[in-house]
């Protein structure tokens, strides 16, 4: 079995772009089935595999043959390199011609002096990608040779990448409601504990005996204090919540834009129907627990946002259950 995922032979002068690209490589996830990797890892470039006191030629030959893939930035410098030259030949030699990809970064390699170097050769017969100098030609970049490399699709690919950074959106919004959570229940014990402290020093009948004791006989006279206040409905679950028009209008705004998000992929694609599942019912149950608290006003004022929100809960649980998926609260 390989070591390396890949081997990326370049001339030194194109150093910056082989950074960039061994790195998106070397961390992108891709998925699962279909490949027993969850990254692209390790791949195999000399500045850092190895050491300095290593014998060069036969160093590279063994990462070369420990190699699955042989990435080849094609340049002009590339094409002077002796050393990329000998990397190409080792590896041709001893792999079959699907395992080479070569990257062209110009079309130095088109040109007649270069007609019979190893590479023009060899990238007629071979898989050949272009690097774009634009903006998305890294992440491009980085996609075709995914694809190569783990034989799922293009498309397949970027639905993946798109699923995982709603991921860490989702995430980064529990991870915020999680410390709000802690501020809020900080409080609330700092304010139970001042008031616990003030009860105490109210309660002068209290005898002077343990702690437990004490706190029982403060409890007995509380008992004794309550008045209408104890005819409060026992569903204090809404009372912690001050529901404005503008806060309802925000969930609202929230829960509709990532619902409407997944729901849009599991009408084309229900592969991650099962990751999507845990988010579409924090979602939904965030919403339907805000409803419920909010005030007959609000609710009136939002009838028409709220009448589009029921539908597109509906059509989400249904696709969800032509995917096999059961949403807990459904």
């Amino acid at each position: 079995m390989a070591i390396y995922q890949a081997f990326i032979s370049y001339a030194h002068a194109d150093v910056k772009l082989v950074d960039k690209l061994h790195h998106v490589l070397e961390n992108m996830r891709v998925p699962l089935f279909g490949n027993s990797q969850k990254r692209l890892f390790p791949i195999f470039r000399d500045a850092d595999e190895l050491p300095t006191s290593a014998n060069l030629a036969d160093s590279l030959n063994l990462a070369l043959a420990n190699s699955t893939y042989l990435i080849v930035i094609v340049s002009e410098k590339s094409l002077a390199s002796s050393w990329v030259a000998k990397e190409v030949e080792f590896f041709s030699v001893h792999n079959p011609q699907d395992k080479l990809i070569f990257v062209t970064l110009d079309d130095a390699y088109q040109h007649q002096e270069h007609r019979n170097h190893i590479i023009t050769r060899l990238i007629q017969q071979s898989t050949t990608l272009k690097y774009e100098h634009t903006a998305s030609g890294m992440n491009d970049l980085k996609i075709e040779i995914a694809s190569i490399m783990t034989g799922h699709s293009q498309a397949r690919l970027k639905r993946h990448l798109r699923i995982g950074s709603l991921l860490k959106v989702f995430t980064g919004i529990l991870s915020i409601g999680l410390l709000l959570f802690i501020l809020f229940w900080v409080a609330v014990s700092t304010s139970i504990l001042f008031n616990l402290k003030e009860m105490i020093s109210g309660y002068k009948d209290v005898e002077d005996v343990s702690t437990l004791e004490a706190i029982t006989q403060i409890i007995a006279m509380m008992v004794d204090d309550q008045d209408a206040e104890s005819q409060v409905s026992t569903d204090s679950s809404c009372q912690v919540f001050s529901i404005t028009e503008v806060k309802y209008q925000e969930q609202v705004n929230t829960t509709t834009k990532y619902l409407s998000r997944m729901t849009a992929e599991l009408r084309t694609d229900g592969t991650e129907a099962n990751d999507m599942s845990p988010m579409i019912s924090y979602l939904i149950s965030e919403y339907l627990r805000l409803d419920e608290c909010a005030s007959d006003d609000i609710k009136a004022s939002f009838s028409d946002e709220r009448e589009r929100m029921q539908g597109l809960i509906d059509e989400t649980y249904k696709l969800l259950e032509r995917h096999g998926v059961a949403v807990a609260g459904d």
